[in-house]
């Protein structure tokens, strides 16, 4: 049974859904679902529908999908997300298993470091924990990261004729992709009006990060990781990703490392294998996970 989700926190409101509600499921515990960058919680929904043992709830991060925008003063930065998944989690009376994709399993690996105990298993698709910096890039960091923000403040919204354009667009930065799966990601990433079709993601969450983390704060946080964690890469995925496992993975204290063909989005593309190993790690490892 899917449902629409939503949720206020602190200054903003969250959209998203629900596969199976909670309600309807209390012995079983429930997965929530975090999406990558640019993408929105329907880029989940191929596989919360493949899940057959946890309910699952997916939401847009703001400034993504229907979710609200940050205040026109504001910025996005990636401790805010954290922030953002923590209020989430405090309004859940159990832990949870977090499934995030990329930028979503980035977030969701420093939240189950900061609050063990709100995460009884973490999975990481596309993702091998939050992004570092050398310190001697920080002073360039900085300066390219805000002057995106003010190229994003000088740019005008950019529209297209019909909505056939608007996923050829995006097809063109995800060749892993194919037409049917972007118009589902679409249907929460675009606004229509008299002008045309319109993004409907706030622009600014395209600046460059401003600031990042030294690796050895990242090792910090993974070692910090209480519950088992499962990592799942793609054959053609990132190669950022596979690089940061390599160096990283000695750093988890209890690590499951799954291989599928396909590339970045390959839980969209091979939805029934990544719910497959998913409830298979959980499955084998409920039991030990306390």
């Amino acid at each position: 049974m899917y449902q629409d989700w939503y949720c206020q926190l602190a200054g903003i409101k969250l959209a998203g859904w629900q596969i199976n509600p909670p309600s309807q499921e209390p012995q079983r515990p429930l997965i929530v679902a975090t999406h990558g960058w640019l993408d929105n919680a329907n880029s989940l929904l191929p596989l919360a529908k493949r899940i057959q043992n946890h309910p699952v709830l997916a939401f847009d991060w703001p400034g993504h999908g229907l979710s609200q925008h940050l205040p026109s003063a504001a910025n996005y930065h990636f401790v805010d997300w954290a922030d953002v998944l923590y209020q989430v989690l405090v309004q859940i009376d159990q832990p949870v298993i977090l499934v995030g994709h990329s930028m979503g399993a980035l977030v969701n690996s420093m939240v189950a470091a900061a609050f063990p105990e709100k995460v009884s298993h973490l999975v990481m698709i596309e993702g091998a924990g939050p992004l570092s910096a050398a310190p001697e890039q920080a002073v360039a960091m900085l300066r390219k990261g805000l002057l995106s923000r003010k190229r994003n403040r000088q740019q005008t919204a950019k529209y297209y004729d019909d909505i056939h354009q608007a996923v050829a667009a995006r097809l063109a930065v995800s060749d892993d992709l194919n037409p049917t799966l972007v118009e589902l990601l679409i249907k929460r990433n675009v606004r229509t009006s008299d002008s045309g079709v319109q993004w409907a993601y706030d622009r600014r969450i395209k600046a460059l990060s401003a600031t990042r983390l030294v690796e050895s704060q990242v090792q910090e946080m993974l070692q910090a990781i209480a519950c088992p964690v499962q990592i799942i890469v793609a054959t053609d995925g990132y190669p950022e990703v596979k690089s940061m496992l390599a160096s990283r993975r000695d750093f988890f204290q209890r690590l499951s490392v799954e291989e599928l063909p396909g590339g970045h989005h390959v839980h969209m593309t091979q939805p029934k294998n990544v719910a497959s190993l998913i409830e298979q790690f959980v499955a084998g490892t409920i039991q030990t996970s306390d």
